[in-house]
């Protein structure tokens, strides 16, 4: 079986965001597969979409950061849907994810604000616990 290669020096070749955003960026995945329903498919039924991807990358955040998500998230350089995306396909191209041949990083350019949507996720899960 080959060997995936190292997430940590993948981030550190490419300089663009902090290690953990990559950590970050990778368990999302799974985290959309669980929001999605997605987790038990195969092959194409298991893809996720860009916005899907980033719903899970936001809720992990949320889930492990809480009302810092934001701030640990701009720390670590992702400010938005495009940083997300650039680093799905690093990932993509490294071997670590897989895409669709119509799957495309501009995909992710147009779900803007990644504090927004970290804040709103933040305030829904505050408020479900009350």
């Amino acid at each position: 079986m080959p060997r995936l290669p190292d997430v940590q020096k993948l981030a550190r070749k490419d300089g663009r965001f902090h290690p953990e955003a990559f950590n970050l960026v990778a368990a999302g995945l799974r985290q959309a597969l669980l929001l999605t329903g997605k987790v038990k498919r195969e092959g194409e039924e298991r893809h996720l979409t860009a916005r899907e991807l980033l719903d899970g990358v936001v809720d992990l955040a949320t889930e492990r950061y809480g009302l810092l998500a934001d701030l640990v998230c701009e720390r670590w350089n992702l400010h938005s849907g495009a940083d997300v995306g650039a680093i799905t396909f690093v990932l993509v191209d490294n071997g670590i994810f897989t895409k669709q041949p119509d799957d495309r990083i501009e995909d992710f350019a147009g779900i803007g604000s990644l504090s927004t949507a970290l804040r709103q996720r933040a305030r829904e899960r505050l408020a479900e616990r009350n």
